[in-house]
């Protein structure tokens, strides 16, 4: 069987969100962010990737974690309400078809340290696997 660990992903309600706060930055963010889906759809269509892992062969399996876009660290409300919301859609998705997908990576909100230890404790106890640490946040 081949596990690939970092499947990126952007959940429907995720998606939605991100390209509407991006909309508000300017044409040219939610340009970029039009161009990335159009590039990859099965970043944020749950077919496309089915059709994808299929090719790839049956005994392929995802463990999901998030695509970030430049949205998460406009702010840390923004950032603590979209880890929530990854974190909600993600246990949803993967728990859809668990024979394709292994299970799911937490989105950990960086931007505030408090909320970083309750939303990871809150993913944990709803089955993540792990957590998503970037490192590049805030410099």
């Amino acid at each position: 069987m081949k596990v690939d660990a970092y499947a990126h992903i952007l959940t429907p309600r995720y998606c939605e969100e991100a390209a509407r706060l991006l909309g508000t930055l300017g044409d040219a963010q939610s340009r970029a962010f039009q161009l990335m889906l159009a590039k990859d759809p099965s970043l944020a269509e749950v077919r496309e990737r089915a059709a994808i892992m299929d090719a790839v062969g049956q005994d392929y399996r995802q463990v999901l974690t998030m695509a970030l876009t430049s949205v998460e660290y406009i702010d840390r409300s923004i950032n603590v309400r979209l880890a929530r919301l990854a974190n909600n859609e993600l246990p949803e998705l993967a728990g859809s078809d668990p024979a394709r997908y292994r299970g799911w990576v937490a989105q950990a909100p960086l931007l505030d340290m408090p909320e970083t230890i309750r939303e990871l404790e809150r993913a944990f106890s709803r089955g993540a696997l792990g957590a998503q640490i970037n490192t590049h946040i805030a410099g």
